[in-house]
């Protein structure tokens, strides 16, 4: 169990706890109060001084047969002698002294947001009494929220924990500037110089950030939520682990080898974004938008792209990494994944129409309900991927390997699957009306329960071992087939209709044509 480091208590704050209190009042309005005040400090000082004095001593005041109240009496009045005046008089000047300090802090608060008001009204860009006003104003626990600075020298400035809420600093140069734990949400820091700067654990909530420089800044753990970072520069920034990017506008960003591993990006606009060589694994791009965004050798091993706009999308083919991401529900039409590894991704309800996908590597990947019509899966790596009602309309399958997949209920209307793999693959309930050229295909172990093959052409199809539990076979063409049991035949609906070679209707018991 670790135990939370409490909060300091700003200067704002604690100035709102002290106006509700009487006390505190009386005592910021009133001189003779404070002087009263410093009156009874300095006696009681002097009251117990003289007690340790007296006791050192061995000397006593009181009698045993004396009460208590003449007992007191006595030590009070003892002190009441010419000896006394100058001890009670100091001691009663370094008691005010001590109660005038509260004055003094405000004199000098006050003083130093002159400073502050007077630069900025004078147009005065670098100060170093601003940049030291400043830092004494957050040191003293002073909220410099709605403050009014743009285009002011800062720095190398330390605003550690700073309230900067709604704060203008507009093209203010924050080189080097150390503004960790400090809340700028709702700031305006459009084309701020931010170079450099530590912005560890840094509020950037709602700010405005466009076209800001940020190359070289740590912004591990930094909270950009909201935040409008649009053109601006975040190249060889220092950190960027488990940064918060959630729906935060960063089009045009350049992210190129920047390490962002783990980071947030919910529903962040990462529109024309220069991703290319960094480092996304991990990380959460769920329902974000990746329009026209760079992708070339970015690495993407396990990252959360579901419902993620990849429309024109650059270079997936080049991604590192597509291993176990997370694409459910992602927008790939038209994407270029050619050869790009997948495999174990989830694919589940990812619009992936017209996406050339030659060559890739989809083995366990999940693809139930995903929307591969007119896609391009030639010599495709399918192994063990689930397509379960899963639409591949015209797709091209050719050459591709399908063993052990799962196609129950899949659309493939018109899809082309010359040459293509079925070995133990689940095509329950599939459509194969339509299909007219199955020619070299292997069906080897293949599941077709309840497949409607009406009309398709299996001719010289593997289907050794095939299972056709209530399948439909009304006119589809079975001749020049591969070695098959008659009893595989006979297991389907309307077997008697298809069409075979005279040998195997012998075996099957039915009528010669002529």
């Amino acid at each position: 169990m670790t135990l939370k480091r409490p909060k300091r208590v700003k200067w704002y704050q604690w100035k709102n706890i002290q106006a509700r209190s009487p006390l505190f009042r009386s005592f910021d309005k009133c001189l003779w109060f404070r002087i009263y005040l410093a009156l009874v400090i300095a006696y009681i000082g002097l009251l117990f001084v003289n007690r340790v004095e007296n006791w050192v001593a061995g000397e006593t005041i009181c009698q045993v047969q004396d009460t208590a109240l003449h007992c007191i009496t006595q030590e009070v009045l003892s002190l009441i002698t010419v000896d006394h005046v100058e001890s009670f008089s100091i001691s009663t000047v370094a008691a005010l002294y001590l109660l005038e300090s509260r004055k003094r802090r405000k004199r000098a608060i006050y003083e130093a947001w002159q400073v502050v008001d007077s630069t900025a009204t004078s147009g005065v860009f670098a100060s170093r009494a601003r940049l030291k006003a400043l830092q004494d104003l957050n040191n003293e626990g002073v909220s410099l929220d709605g403050l009014d600075i743009s285009q002011a020298y800062l720095k190398e400035i330390n605003l550690s924990g700073a309230n900067l809420v709604e704060a203008n600093l507009e093209g203010a140069n924050l080189q080097g500037a150390s503004l960790s734990h400090a809340n700028l949400s709702g700031a305006n820091l459009q084309g701020a110089d931010l170079q450099g700067a530590n912005l560890h654990e840094t509020n950037f909530q709602g700010a405005n950030l466009a076209g800001a420089n940020l190359g070289g800044a740590n912004l591990k753990c930094t909270d950009f939520q909201g935040t409008n970072l649009q053109e601006s520069h975040l190249k060889q920034a220092y950190s960027v682990r488990k940064a918060k990017f959630a729906q935060a506008n960063l089009s045009g960003v350049d992210f190129q080898g920047v390490n962002l591993r783990g980071a947030n990006l919910k529903q962040a606009i990462l529109s024309e974004v220069n991703l290319s060589e960094s480092n996304l694994a991990d990380a959460n791009l769920e329902q974000a938008d990746l329009m026209g965004a760079e992708l070339r050798g970015a690495t993407l091993k396990g990252t959360n792209l579901s419902q993620a706009y990849l429309v024109r999308t650059n270079h997936l083919r080049e991604v590192k990494n597509l291993r176990e991401a997370n694409l459910k529900g992602a927008n790939l039409t038209r994407a270029n994944l050619r050869e790009v590894n997948l495999q174990g991704a989830n694919l589940q309800q990812a619009n992936l129409q017209q996406a050339i996908l030659q060559g890739a590597n989809l083995k366990d990947a999940n693809l139930i309900r995903a929307n591969l019509r007119e896609a391009k899966l030639q010599d495709a790596k399918l192994q063990r991927v689930n397509l379960e009602r899963a639409n591949l309309q015209a797709a091209n399958l050719t050459d591709a390997n399908l063993s052990n997949a799962n196609l129950t209920d899949a659309s493939l209307c018109d899809t082309c699957l010359n040459q293509t793999q079925f070995y133990q693959a689940v095509l329950i309930r599939v459509d194969f009306y339509s299909l007219d050229n199955l020619f070299n295909t292997d069906f080897q172990d293949a599941n077709f329960q309840d497949a409607d093959l009406k009309g398709a052409n299996l001719r010289g199809v593997n289907l050794k071992n095939a299972n056709f539990q209530n399948a439909n076979l009304k006119h589809a063409n079975l001749s020049d087939i591969e070695i098959i049991n008659p009893r595989q035949i006979q297991a389907a609906q309307n077997y008697w209709e298809a069409e075979y070679s005279e040998d195997f209707r012998q075996q099957l018991n039915l009528k010669t044509h002529y």
